[in-house]
């Protein structure tokens, strides 16, 4: 298979590499708050109730 030179060019996502340094990081037992990429505990970082109430309005006007 030939891939385009565009895409022969391209370089990988700079916040997954970092992601996947931290993630082999505590893989290995470090202790870090990975802050990199992913969903968030809610516990912790809880969603603002406005923004809640305009993700709840939009979902029910069929914005999804």
């Amino acid at each position: 298979m030939r891939i385009s030179r565009l895409a022969d060019q391209m370089s990988g996502s700079e916040i997954i590499r970092i992601g996947n340094a931290v993630s082999e990081q505590i893989r290995q037992g470090a202790t870090i708050c990975n802050l990199t990429i992913g969903d968030f505990d809610p516990k912790l970082f809880p969603i603002p109730e406005g923004l809640r109430e305009g993700i709840i309005a939009a979902y029910q006007a069929g914005h999804t």
